[in-house]
This record gives C-alpha cells, structure tokens and sequence, in this order.
C-alpha cells in the first residue's frame, strides 16, 4: 500500500516499495512539479560536463557513454527551491537526521545511444 512522507512545503510524497529485495525498490511520485523540474534542469545545464570512462591516466570520453552530469555544489544550486525538496523528501525516506547528511544532488543528462 502506498505510504506518504512530507516535503518542505508540506505537499504530500506518495511512494510505494515496488520491491523488497536488495537493493530495496521505490517509486516515488509527485515529488516535484514539471516547473521545478524545468528549474532543476536550467540550473544543472551550464554545469553539465560529459562522463568519461577509465580511471587513473587512462580516461577518455566514449562513444558508448552518452551521459553528461554535474553535482549541485555551487550555494545557489543548493539553495534552489526544488532542489532543498528534493533532498528533503530524500532525508525522509533514508531516515537520515538532516538533509545534507547525504551527497550532494547530481544530474545527469542522456543523449540516444
């Protein structure tokens, strides 16, 4: 059955476990609008930098890897509306004490491939 947390502007979350095993599966729903999603994703844009594989002296963008990705670390980032919501409804459903216990927000943006 579906369960309900609080976000920062008290809006009811509704999520439900799609599965127990491990790791532990859940949809969340509602918790930001379209219009908070679009803020998200016009903040994250001028930040975006593309993925790359390897590690050490071996890394190098790849055809295989489409993805581009940034972390919200800059103090306007954090302090975005949707994006202190976001984490807060997180901080709720990891049964943390205090949002910033967990890492940094990241985007990541998929192109075909």
């Amino acid at each position: 059955a579906p369960e309900f947390v609080t976000g920062e502007n008290e809006d009811l979350i509704e999520w439900e476990v799609v599965s127990f095993d491990t790791p532990r599966v859940m949809r969340v729903k509602n918790v930001l609008s379209p219009a908070e999603c679009q803020e998200m994703i016009k903040t994250a844009e001028k930040d975006l930098k593309r993925n790359t594989v390897g590690q050490g002296k071996d890394i190098k963008t790849s055809t295989f890897r489409t993805s581009w990705g940034m972390f919200m670390v800059r103090e306007e980032q954090q302090k975005l509306f949707a994006n202190r919501k976001l984490r807060n409804v997180a901080q709720v459903m990891a049964g943390l004490g205090d949002p910033d216990w967990a890492e940094m927000t990241q985007i990541l943006r998929y192109e075909p491939g």
